[in-house]
């Protein structure tokens, strides 16, 4: 069976609780981050979805989330949201 232990950065042996606690810390800060991080893009794209320019839009979204990728997955789910909504409004304009 694989070694199922978890040491810190020393070498020594985490407990499981202080373990799951850090994971917790990390995800809340990703998550407070991510928020930001996608009010920021939002800003950046809204003149090109007020010109209706939803593919230029999506270029910027991914360009702006580049540096959250590891192995080809984007660590932050508001990159996903964003896309949908301006998927949402191409869909209404060009209906």
């Amino acid at each position: 069976m694989d070694n199922l232990e978890i040491f810190d950065k020393d070498g020594k042996a985490l407990h499981i609780a202080d373990v799951m606690q850090r994971a917790v810390e990390y995800y809340t800060f990703i998550d407070e981050v991510g928020e930001k991080l996608s009010k920021i893009c939002y800003e950046q794209i809204k003149p090109l979805l007020d010109e209706f320019k939803f593919d230029e839009a999506k270029k910027q979204v991914n360009k702006f989330y580049k540096p959250s990728k590891i192995d080809d997955h984007i660590i932050f789910i508001e990159r996903d949201i964003i896309m949908a909504k301006i998927n949402r409004l191409k869909s209404k304009h060009e209906a």
